[in-house]
């Protein structure tokens, strides 16, 4: 799918694994969708300073570092990569970054990243989320 279309893929399961959810990649991004801006300005202010996801991180997900928050996210922990390379409708960090549920969403019990945050992540995860 290009960056400039809707995308909602119709996957997700019985598992209990997040269902797709519909992702607007014409979206206004708050800065390039590059990783090391995702690290820069969302993980790591939101995600690893917080003490969530940090040195011990939450469920097993530990991302003080850039190279940690990628192969955490990307390659995944036990085997559960949170992005799909070109998929972000389908990647459990979309769900979990726009989620209205705060039990689920990320940053957990906080409020919902800006607009412009998600979008960076959501066009950089369907741009095949490269390093």
């Amino acid at each position: 799918m290009g960056l400039a279309a809707m995308s909602l893929a119709a996957c997700g399961d019985d598992s209990g694994e997040p269902a797709c959810v519909e992702v607007d990649l014409q979206c206004d991004p708050a800065f390039s969708p590059t990783f090391a801006n995702i690290h820069k300005f969302v993980i790591s202010p939101s995600c690893a300073a917080a003490g969530c996801h940090g040195a011990n991180g939450e469920d097993g997900l530990s991302m003080p570092t850039e190279d940690d928050a990628y192969a955490g996210l990307v390659d995944g922990v036990g085997g559960k990569p949170r992005v799909i390379k070109g998929d972000a409708a389908c990647s459990i960090l979309t769900e979990r970054i726009e989620t209205d549920d705060t039990a689920r969403r990320m940053p957990f019990m906080g409020a919902k990243l800006k607009a412009g945050d998600r979008c960076a992540i959501e066009q950089w995860i369907e741009a095949g989320a490269p390093r």
